[in-house]
């Protein structure tokens, strides 16, 4: 039997706030990576669309959980196709991308892994996920169980 892996990311939201990472909002995670790693963050907007940020989680020479704190302001971001999570399209930054309508967050380091095939070296371990930004409240009719 051939064992495929895919590409996966992980995303939450609120259920019944959007928020808004502009100004001094942030994402902080206490995270663990191995060599062959860099973990990303992640946002899919009210409108449905995903994108993947430029900054990168990468292994730390202590090979332990790591604390760290991201400004979303610093962050470059890519279209992502999350039904696939790969960079969508012909890796060009979004210029000027609106966060201040995120239904999701969260992270993907964009490549497939099993624990058979690569083992230690290919590990994203993330412990905790906190984000830091405004609430903005969901119309009536958005609910928390609609997922596209």
């Amino acid at each position: 039997m051939l064992f495929r892996s895919k590409n996966c990311a992980l995303t939450l939201r609120h259920r019944s706030s959007y928020v808004d990472l502009t100004g001094n909002a942030k994402l902080k995670w206490r995270t663990r990576i191995s060599r062959l790693r860099n973990l990303h963050p992640v946002i899919k907007l009210a409108d449905g669309k995903a994108y993947v940020g430029d900054y990168a989680e990468t292994f730390r020479s202590s090979g332990d959980y790591v604390e760290t704190e991201i400004t979303f302001a610093d962050i470059h971001w890519l279209p992502l196709d999350l039904n696939q999570v790969l960079v969508d399209g012909n890796n060009t930054f979004v210029e000027k991308l609106d966060l201040t309508k995120v239904d999701e967050v969260g992270f993907t380091d964009l490549v497939p892994g099993s624990a058979t095939s690569h083992g230690a070296a290919a590990r994203s371990n993330i412990d905790w996920i906190e984000i830091y930004g405004k609430a903005v409240p969901r119309s009536a009719g958005a609910t928390a169980g609609n997922r596209n």
